[in-house]
């Protein structure tokens, strides 16, 4: 993933990347982006905090549609 990723980023001004960066241990795709650009992984503790507390009040959450500026 790291090394796609960068060649592409090298090639053009701009990746989306779609899928991954989810919350199950066996995702590596934060690793492999930060690994791309040479930077560390930061946690905001509040942020990470509010997250599991929306998923530990709502388990389902993550597998609902949303639309943008609903909750």
């Amino acid at each position: 993933i790291a090394t796609t990723l960068r060649e592409q980023a090298d090639r053009t001004d701009l990746v989306v990347v779609t899928g991954g960066l989810g919350g199950t241990p066996d995702d590596v795709t934060r690793e492999a982006v930060a690994a791309a650009f040479g930077v560390e992984q930061t946690e905001y503790p509040e942020v990470a905090a509010g997250l599991r507390e929306r998923f530990r009040r709502d388990p389902e959450y993550a597998a609902r549609p949303h639309r943008p500026g609903t909750r």
